[in-house]
C-alpha cells in the first residue's frame, strides 16, 4: 500500500506496461517485492526514464501536461506521459508514478520531502552559507521542495526501510539507500570511509542537524538524515562525501506537493522554467546533464567535459532526441535559441 492518502492504483495491465517501459520483462508475472527487485527497479528507472522539464518549455507538451496549478501530478496523467508517450519528468512526477509502481508490486510506500543543499549538486566542498542569529554557520537550503519515497514491507528484511528516489536530476541515486536507525548513525565516525568501489556513483545517508554540515549530537534539535553522494574527483581533490539533501521521516502528501509543484513549475525565477534541464546516466558509470545551455558529461572517474548547446554549438533538438529520448519537431523551445 501507499500511505499518502491519494489513489495511487495501477491495474495489472498498467504495471506490466510500466515494467516494460523501464526494460523489465513481466510476461511471466510480476516480480516479488524484495530488495533485489527494488534495486533493479530503481536502477532501470533512472537509466531508462530521463529527468527533464520539457513539458514547461514546448507548447504541445504544455497543452498535454500542464494546468494553471502546474504540472499534472495525478497518476493517470503521469502514466500516459511516462509510459505511453515515453517521456520523463521531474521529482514530483517521477517519484509519484514510481510510488504507484512500488505500491502495486506489494511494497509499503510513504511519501516524504527533502530540503536541497544549494550548490551541493555541484559537488563542491564549500557550500554557500549564511550565519544565523546565534552566530552559527548554516547551509543555504531550499524549502521542502523535493519529493522522496520511504519504502518498507513486502519481502524486504523486517524492520528495514529504504530511501527511493528516481527524480533528483544529475545526482539521482541509482540504488535504494538503507535508512539505519538514528542511534546507529550517531555512533558512526563523521567520515566512515569511501564506498567499496570508489570509482562508481555511491550513495549513503548520515545523521545530522538541519542546515549545518557538522555531525549531530544527541542534544541537538532539528535532527534528520542527509543523503550523500561519493564524489571521486573534483576541484577539491580525490574522494569525499557530499551532502545533497536533508530529510526526516515526516509524512508529506498531495497538498504539500501541490504547493511546491506550483512554485517549481510556474514561478518565473524557477530554474525549471528558464530552459531545458535534462539528465540521465550514461550507462558506463557517468552522467550526462543538459543545463544552462551546456551539455556536461561527467564520467565514472569524475572527469567532466562540457559543450555548448544552441547556436555555434550542438543542435538542441538533436541533443534532446539522441541523448534524452525527447523528440521536439517544428516547435519553439522556451529558453533556447534554435
Amino acid at each position: 500500500p501507499c500511505q499518502c492518502n491519494v489513489d495511487m492504483s495501477l491495474s495489472l495491465e498498467q504495471l506490466i506496461a510500466y515494467l516494460n517501459r523501464i526494460g523489465l520483462d513481466a510476461q511471466h508475472g510480476l516480480p516479488p517485492p524484495t530488495l533485489e527487485t527494488l534495486t533493479k527497479l530503481q536502477s532501470n528507472h533512472v537509466h531508462e526514464v530521463s529527468f527533464e522539464n520539457l513539458s514547461l518549455l514546448v507548447p504541445s507538451f504544455r497543452e498535454q501536461d500542464v494546468t494553471p496549478a502546474g504540472l499534472k501530478l495525478d497518476v493517470p496523467s503521469l502514466f500516459r506521459k511516462v509510459v505511453v508517450r515515453r517521456r520523463g519528468g521531474y521529482c514530483f512526477e517521477l517519484n509519484t508514478l514510481f510510488a504507484a509502481l512500488l505500491s502495486g508490486l506489494g511494497y509499503t510506500v510513504r511519501t516524504g520531502a527533502a530540503r536541497v543543499v544549494l550548490d551541493g549538486v555541484q559537488l563542491e566542498s564549500r557550500w554557500d552559507h549564511y550565519t544565523d542569529f546565534s552566530g552559527q554557520k548554516r547551509y543555504l537550503m531550499t524549502t521542502h521542495d523535493h519529493m522522496v519515497l520511504f519504502v518498507s514491507g513486502g519481502a524486504l528484511p523486517p524492520g528495514e526501510a529504504y530511501l527511493a528516489d528516481v527524480g533528483f536530476g544529475g545526482n539521482t541515486p541509482t540504488h535504494p539507500v538503507l535508512l539505519p536507525p538514528r542511534d546507529f548513525l550517531l555512533a558512526q565516525p563523521p567520515d566512515f570511509g569511501p564506498p567499496p568501489d570508489p570509482t562508481t556513483y555511491a550513495f549513503r545517508v548520515r545523521w545530522g542537524v538541519c542546515g549545518t554540515p557538522r555531525p549531530a549530537v544527541a542534544t541537538d534539535i532539528d535532527q534528520g538524515y542527509y543523503l550523500q553522494v561519493w564524489a571521486n574527483r573534483g576541484s577539491i581533490g580525490q574522494g569525499h562525501w557530499c551532502d545533497l539533501y536533508y530529510f526526516t521521516l515526516a509524512p508529506y502528501g498531495p497538498m504539500d506537493y501541490t504547493a511546491a509543484n506550483f512554485f517549481t513549475s510556474c514561478f518565473p525565477e524557477s530554474a525549471f522554467t528558464k530552459g531545458p534541464f535534462c539528465s540521465r546516466p550514461d550507462g558506463m558509470g557517468g552522467r550526462i546533464t543538459l543545463f544552462n545551455g551546456q551539455l556536461k558529461h561527467r564520467d565514472s572517474a569524475g572527469v567532466s567535459q562540457a559543450r555548448g548547446v544552441g547556436p555555434g554549438g550542438l543542435p538542441v533538438r538533436e541533443v534532446l532526441s539522441s541523448t534524452f529520448d525527447i523528440h521536439v519537431a517544428g516547435e519553439p523551445i522556451m529558453g533556447c535559441e534554435l
